[in-house]
């Protein structure tokens, strides 16, 4: 099968994913593998402390690599899970859970919209979890897992192996804090590394980079996070990047601007290549981008 190839190509060449993780994490599929047919990525909406405070302009950086993932593989459809059922396994209020799951839908869907990408799904936990295929595979996960081990985790793992099973087949698009450490407990790794020891080999697991802050004490964090928007790029229709970004080069290290403007560049080169040009400074581009993506109407 030509797919691994590809896959192995498209991780080494785009520079928003991280070319060592991604390769070990598609070194044990076997090369007769058959050709997934979709691309899978879950959206947390929470941390272990909070639920997302906003959805950050690095949220793309994933699903820019999604759509990429799925170009080289040549797969039907990518499928978006909200992960709201698990942010109530960490404790959050219902209530609370449901409106942050409601504005990450909202705006996830505006911007498929402007994409125009009628190929990606959004689908919420809550949902999907519901469904007696998946309370059955969630059971046969736990029967296998450690009795100490958290229900997020098995029920991520429900979850990769309920759209392998129902899409023919599925490439993971998750997120690394580290280039080559296989046993991350702060990325993804945590879920995909439990779900080849307990499940199978049968999925292929890749990563991008991780979402950058413009703050000294963290400069990196889930893509899908915000614990403060002061410190993020955020997909909001009223977010100022100039402004952010001259405000960040008075008060943080250059380093930790610098390698903020790394990633808007990575971002705005892949949607570049996927959806149409964008001029002048970074500032500008992602300004633009940003307008694009989340106006609320058009100019007059």
């Amino acid at each position: 099968m030509a797919f691994l190839p590809a896959l192995q190509r498209v991780v080494t060449q785009q520079s928003l994913f991280d070319t060592g993780a991604s390769l070990a994490g598609l070194a044990h599929v076997k090369a007769h593998t058959p050709a997934p047919q979709s691309v899978f990525l879950g959206i947390g909406i929470t941390s272990l402390e909070q639920l997302s405070c906003a959805l950050p302009l690095d949220v793309l950086g994933m699903l820019f690599s999604a759509e990429h993932v799925r170009w080289a593989a040549g797969a039907r459809d990518i499928v978006l899970l909200l992960a709201d059922a698990h942010a109530l396994e960490n404790g959050h209020a219902p209530r609370l859970v449901a409106a942050c799951a409601s504005a990450y839908e909202h705006a996830l869907l505006r911007v498929l919209i402007r994409l125009r990408w009628s190929h990606v799904r959004v689908l919420r936990a809550s949902d999907l979890h519901a469904l007696d295929d998946h309370v059955r595979l969630h059971d046969a996960i736990k029967r296998v897992a450690p009795p100490h081990e958290h229900p997020y985790i098995t029920r991520e793992l429900a979850d990769i192996e309920y759209f392998s099973r129902h899409c023919g087949g599925v490439v993971k698009v998750g997120w690394a804090l580290r280039g080559n450490v296989r046993h991350s407990t702060r990325d993804e790794r945590r879920f995909d590394d439990r779900f080849q020891r307990w499940v199978g080999g049968h999925v292929g697991f890749v990563y991008c980079k991780p979402g950058r802050v413009l703050d000294d004490r963290r400069r990196r964090a889930a893509p899908y996070l915000v614990s403060d928007p002061a410190r993020r790029v955020c997909l909001t229709h009223d977010e100022n990047v100039h402004e952010k970004l001259q405000r960040a080069t008075e008060q943080m290290s250059s380093c930790t601007v610098l390698g903020v403007r790394r990633h808007l560049k990575a971002i705005a080169r892949s949607y570049k290549q996927l959806i149409g040009p964008l001029h002048g400074p970074i500032e500008d581009q992602i300004q633009s981008l940003i307008y694009h993506l989340v106006r609320h109407e058009e100019p007059a």
